[in-house]
Formats: structure tokens, sequence, C-alpha cells
């Protein structure tokens, strides 16, 4: 999961610098969900299902107690996101 993360931000950084001039709540969310989730979790669930001999389905149903937390961390994220744009609108 760990080299998913270089992957993870740099998803985020692009698209919410593509869309930035239009971000709300709600695609910022989707964003965060979008890179961050989506993107840690496949990459981060194909290498456990090749580290650790299992199929790719069951590596994934192993993350799901994971998820709440990463929800709530995407929406504290993209609460933070739509502070910065309020306060620096010409990034």
């Amino acid at each position: 999961f760990l080299l998913s993360w270089p992957v993870a931000a740099y998803v985020i950084g692009w698209l919410h610098e593509r869309f930035w001039d239009r971000l709300n709540f709600a695609l910022s969310l989707a964003i965060i969900l979008l890179g961050g989730v989506v993107v840690v979790y496949a990459i981060g669930n194909a290498w456990l299902s090749y580290a650790a001999p299992m199929p790719y389905l069951k590596a994934t149903l192993a993350a799901g107690p994971f998820l709440p937390g990463d929800l709530l961390k995407a929406v504290l994220s993209a609460s933070v996101a739509l502070t910065v744009r309020r306060t620096y609108p010409l990034i």
C-alpha cells in the first residue's frame, strides 16, 4: 500500500488542479475518493494478492474494514481543500 501513496497524491493533486475553478465539496470528495481510496486500494490490493498468494477479491474484502476510516478522512480532506480554495483562490 505504501507504494501507491505517491501515485494517489499525484492523481488527487492533478485532478484538483484541473477542476480548481469549479471545485465544490461534492467534486472534491469525488476526486479524493477516486484518487485516494480507489487508486490506493487498487494498487495495494493487487500487491497484497501477489505477496500473500490469495485471490484479488479476497484481498479486497480483507481491506473492507478500513473503508469507514478512509471515507471519514476523505470528507475531512475535501473540507480542507475547500478551505484552501476560499483562502487562496488564485493558486
